[in-house]
């Protein structure tokens, strides 16, 4: 019974759609359970879902991905190319921000999200960083590579 209370609408039993005055009849028949999904919900499926997306994102890999000559040039990198914004440095904001982003398996870098911010502008100075980076050395998996989820945190201070 509590499972044909969960049925939506693209799921059949015994090829009759449930309705609420029918639940009670077709107890017997949970059995035969098939799930159908409609041409729409198949179509939307398609139509959301790029070839980057059906690849998994891994978290950690045999060999991590890496900013092209290592952590240091990345300090470098960021200390060139920071624009501490007006706003954050009148008030004297400072602090860490972690974003998270994936390096594709061709280096570049996609999906930037703040997991946790200091303000705004601060936020939005990150992503912008984040978008501008060069291609980074792409993760690898069994030798071959893959999309890698990589956090970051920049610091932020007067």
């Amino acid at each position: 019974m509590l499972l044909l209370m969960c049925l939506t609408s693209s799921q059949m039993v015994m090829g009759q759609r449930v309705v609420p005055n029918q639940r009670k009849q077709n107890v017997q028949r949970v059995r035969r359970l098939q799930t159908m999904p409609t041409k729409t919900e198949k179509e939307e499926t398609k139509a959301t879902v790029s070839p980057q997306q059906e690849e998994k994102i891994f978290d950690v890999v045999e060999e991590m991905p890496h900013f092209q000559g290592g952590h240091d040039e990345l300090m470098k990198w960021l200390g060139e190319n920071t624009k501490y914004p007006q706003e954050a440095k009148q008030a004297q904001i400072q602090g860490r921000v972690l974003v998270s982003f994936v390096v594709e398996p061709d280096g570049s870098l996609s999906n930037a999200k703040i997991i946790r911010g200091v303000h705004e502008s601060l936020d939005q100075e990150t992503v912008r960083l984040v978008n501008a980076m060069p291609k980074w050395v792409p993760g690898k998996q069994n030798g071959k590579l893959v999309r890698v989820k990589y956090n970051l945190p920049i610091q932020f201070k007067l």
